[in-house]
């Protein structure tokens, strides 16, 4: 009967004891497994980090870019609203290129100017959600003085349109904002990721 009780006893520390071991296994290997996740999920976030970053930088360079080849349309339509000289259609998108004297010409001038305007209005709202302050008020001089101008256009313009109503001179003035514009944007122009 003592033996009984001592096998008995025995298998019942044996039992205790394994299953302690195996706790502790299985705590351990719980530990190692939530490290593991964590490991994963800081690689997951820092990858979303970067391609948010990635697109960031991709939105502010094409807001940038589209700003600044529409205030170059901008300007060349203003310069090309010359009273007594030819005006080249081929300023005008998809219009053929012969040389015209026509008041109807520069009602497409205008037309043209104010998309160029209307799509500077759209870059200048991406720059002002994800860009810089300082870069936000460039764009903003610029195409507010673009807006500014769309309002001579259409209104002097079209009530007489053989005259060009100062509009050629404030050419060089686009040109001086767009390249205020383009100094202030060029430090945070980043050719690498």
């Amino acid at each position: 009967m003592n033996e009984l009780i001592v096998g008995t006893v025995g298998t019942i520390l044996g039992a205790l004891a394994g299953g302690g071991f195996t706790l502790a296994g299985a705590r351990a290997q719980a530990i190692a497994t939530h490290a593991q996740a964590g490991a994963a999920r800081d690689i997951a976030d820092r990858q979303a980090d970067a391609a948010y970053l990635q697109w960031l930088r991709s939105s502010r360079t094409n807001a940038y870019t589209a700003l600044m080849l529409d205030s170059m349309t901008a300007a060349k339509m203003m310069q090309a609203f010359r009273a007594e000289r030819p005006l080249r259609t081929g300023l005008i998108s998809g219009r053929s290129k012969r040389n015209v004297y026509d008041g109807r010409l520069r009602g497409l001038l205008a037309d043209d100017f104010s998309s160029a305007v209307s799509r500077m209005r759209h870059a200048r709202a991406v720059i002002e959600l994800y860009g810089p302050a300082e870069v936000a008020k460039a764009a903003a001089d610029l195409v507010d003085h673009c807006d500014s101008l769309q309002e001579r256009v259409g209104f002097r313009w079209r009530l007489d349109p053989s005259r060009d109503h100062g509009l050629p001179a404030e050419a060089p003035q686009i040109r001086a904002l767009r390249e205020r514009f383009a100094s202030v944007v060029q430090p945070h122009v980043s050719l690498t990721p």
